[in-house]
């Protein structure tokens, strides 16, 4: 379908990580956010080792799948199994730094369309809690921004520790019009599904 259709492709997102139903004039209409925390403000007791992490998603187009992933972002991650209720995790997004796995997309989705990384260069995952879930399963529940819009999202993940190492891998789905990615003519899911997988994969070193 040419340029075009590349260019619907790009309203795949989001970290991060279940979409809330409320439309993105809705949230940025609301009066009052919970304050977010950044990542000086977490005492991180874990390191990302980034050349073994991936945060990645996947997207519909024309009923066919495919991938991309953001090759820069930060990690602040404050975790012990045995004390879960003082755990807290922030992840920082730089959405200039996205690869959807083709040229035009990738130049398509920086613009105000899409990601609109001028006014808005980072995307932000805060958790707010995280509970073990049996074996080596949890689910993270925080809020992700986007756009300046901001959604609860629950993450279930599988983890392993091994020593000082540990390894984690979860997904989940949202909806990318909840943030306003992809807008205008755009904003129809005719092409580009309104549900994008996200995928996380962290390799970690504890400090």
């Amino acid at each position: 379908m040419g340029r075009a259709l590349k260019f619907l492709t790009t309203g795949a997102f989001a970290c991060v990580i279940c979409a809330c139903s409320q439309n993105g004039a809705e949230a940025q209409s609301t009066p009052e956010k919970p304050e977010q925390k950044t990542t000086n403000e977490i005492q991180a007791n874990w390191t990302v080792d980034s050349s073994a992490s991936v945060l990645g998603f996947m997207g519909s187009q024309g009923g066919e799948e495919f991938e991309g992933r953001f090759k820069n972002f930060d990690a602040s991650i404050k975790f012990d199994p045995e004390d879960l209720q003082n755990t807290n995790v922030v992840v920082t997004i730089d959405m200039a730094s996205v690869d959807a796995g083709d040229a035009e997309r990738n130049e398509a989705l920086p613009g105000k369309e899409w990601f609109a990384v001028k006014p808005f260069p980072n995307a932000v995952f805060t958790s707010t809690s995280i509970k073990h879930t049996g074996g080596n399963s949890y689910e993270a529940s925080g809020e992700l921004t986007l756009k300046d819009i901001s959604r609860a999202v629950d993450l279930p993940f599988e983890l392993k520790i091994d020593g000082d190492t540990a390894e984690m891998s979860g997904s989940t789905l949202i909806d990318r019009t909840d943030f306003q990615v992809g807008t205008g003519m755009w904003k129809s899911e005719d092409w580009v599904a309104h549900k994008v997988k996200i995928n996380v994969k962290i390799t970690a070193a504890r400090k």
